[in-house]
């Protein structure tokens, strides 16, 4: 049981870090695009 908790926990930290990093690097791509103008 303690096993399928960490695998669940682990999964969703990385999914939730998947998430920020996306976020951030389309944040620098809008930034860089503005700085092109």
């Amino acid at each position: 049981m303690k096993k399928f908790a960490s695998l669940i926990l682990i999964s969703v930290f990385l999914f939730s870090s998947t998430q920020f990093v996306h976020a951030s690097s389309t944040d620098v791509q809008e930034r860089l695009r503005d700085l092109a103008r």
